[in-house]
């Protein structure tokens, strides 16, 4: 039975599943050494820094990437609004364990649907599906958070930095070049009348 400490209050718990196509190559980890003489060697500056808070998390044993789908903190549930993709380590713990006399392998049998895959939820009525593990830290423990995005180059590139597709970009450089040079028929115009009043004295 777990048991309550002061801890208890600073932690969270992080419910998903463990990512089947990302893995962690940790040895790639291994030229962030703080050992100058090696710099030259890998081609990086030595590691200077005094606490590598985010390298241990990603080099410590069974590191690796889950989709999460909520957390709890402080006895409340959280949904997150969109999985997203957390550091987490080893395998992690099923959140609903069998009871008393009920036998592990017909446990599942109570949770409906049995897999995420069927609702693309973590939770239904209340009850964690078959498949999620949940994971513990501390809230100021480091992480790393994957935020992914599906869609087209127009969606998730183009709209951001402010650019458009060729087509439509030619079409607003001609529109722009038209304005500019209906503008500058307007300037010559105006020239054109005031060189035509010429100067006026005060007699006039």
């Amino acid at each position: 039975m777990s048991q309550e400490t002061v801890l208890s209050q600073t932690r969270l718990w992080l419910f998903g599943r463990a990512m089947s196509d990302i893995q962690l190559r940790q040895k790639i980890y291994g030229k962030f050494t703080p050992k100058e003489t090696k710099a030259e060697e890998n081609d990086f500056p030595a590691n200077m820094s005094t606490n590598n808070f985010v390298l241990s998390q990603l080099t410590a044993k069974g590191a690796k990437f889950a989709r999460i789908y909520g957390f709890s903190y402080e006895a409340t549930y959280f949904d997150l609004p969109r999985p997203t993709i957390f550091l987490v380590h080893g395998r992690g713990m099923d959140p609903e364990s069998a009871r008393g006399a009920i036998d592990p392998q017909f446990a599942g049998l109570s949770r409906m649907p049995s897999d995420v895959g069927r609702t693309g939820l973590g939770t239904v009525f209340g009850s964690f599906t078959r498949d999620i593990r949940v994971w513990s830290y501390d809230r100021a423990d480091f992480t790393v958070r994957m935020d992914l995005e599906t869609g087209s180059f127009d969606a998730l590139l183009l709209s951001i930095t402010g650019g458009e597709p060729v087509s439509r970009s030619s079409g607003s450089l001609a529109r722009s070049a038209g304005s500019l040079a209906r503008a500058a028929g307007s300037l010559a115009r105006s020239a054109g009348s005031l060189a035509r009043g010429g100067p006026r004295s005060d007699n006039d």
